[in-house]
């Protein structure tokens, strides 16, 4: 499904020769990436992942937005997309800080080594256990965009797993860093905390354009295309809305069921239910 996606256009546009990446090489890397993602996170799982993909490869086209920008940095947003919510355990940043051990619980320290071991989550009646290792990631990223750090980590641990899906490996060191630079800024920009700086932001760097005589805005210095480029991630990521009815109705059922899903844990652990996450009171209908 994502291999599909993704390496069929990219060929079509000679982004994968660009970098010497084999086709065959590139399905290697999205099978993996797609194995990390929870089979049983009803909406942060890999049909999200390859939605947001496609959505971005979408919004790419409109009026070539993509000729706009190099290869290197087109090839990192649609990586962005890939990874933006590898291993996501389908609960919020804030429950994993809520929810994060004490130091009497952190008897002992757990290294972060063993990642991979965490996506092999078990179930319990159909709804996603979280595993001590999930809510040891509060203390490990500070609280800070908590998920996000991790689905970073994932990404970058999975593209030095094997040789044989490093799609990185012909790159140049410049390359490399570049390549990190962007991926970084664009999967830290999905944290939904971000929302309102984001649009505040692009709000300030279209005025101050303008004010400069331009009525298009121009992309003419890196830190501007990786700022329009973190809003065009993040619109993909919230794009549900505007796919067709029936389509936005299957979204909601599954990331309703995933908030339900959380408040139930919550009740059960006699903590305050999040927003949206109380399926006894919850209204569907006003909270989209």
């Amino acid at each position: 499904m994502m291999q599909d996606r993704i390496t069929h256009e990219q060929s079509d546009r000679g982004i994968l020769a660009n970098f010497s990446i084999p086709i065959p090489q590139m399905y290697q890397f999205l099978q993996r990436a797609e194995r990390l993602y929870r089979v049983d996170a009803p909406f942060h799982n890999s049909i999200h992942a390859t939605d947001v993909l496609h959505t971005m490869d979408k919004l790419f086209c409109f009026n070539d937005l993509q000729s706009m920008f190099s290869d290197l940095e087109v090839f990192s947003t649609l990586f962005a997309c890939i990874i933006h919510d590898i291993d996501h355990p389908a609960v919020t940043n804030q429950y994993l800080i809520n929810t994060r051990p004490t130091a009497a619980d952190c008897w002992k320290y757990k290294t972060h080594s063993s990642r991979y071991a965490a996506a092999e989550v078990r179930f319990l009646k159909g709804t996603v256990v979280i595993c001590s290792e999930d809510n040891e990631l509060a203390i490990l990223y500070n609280d800070k965009s908590v998920l996000e750090n991790h689905h970073l980590y994932i990404g970058f641990d999975l593209l030095h797993s094997e040789p044989q899906v490093d799609i990185t490996k012909h790159f140049t060191t410049m390359q490399r860093q570049l390549f990190r630079k962007i991926v970084i800024s664009l999967v830290l920009a999905t944290d939904m905390s971000k929302h309102m700086t984001l649009l505040a932001d692009l709000k300030t760097m279209v005025e101050s354009q303008r004010a400069s005589g331009f009525n298009e805005i121009k992309l003419d210095t890196l830190a501007v295309r990786i700022q329009i480029l973190e809003c065009l991630v993040h619109a993909a990521d919230l794009s549900n809305p505007t796919k067709p009815l029936n389509i936005y109705r299957q979204w909601v059922e599954r990331i309703t069921e995933e908030l339900f899903q959380q408040g139930d844990r919550e009740r059960e652990a006699g903590l305050e239910i999040s927003p949206m996450c109380d399926r006894h009171t919850s209204c569907v209908p006003s909270s989209q």
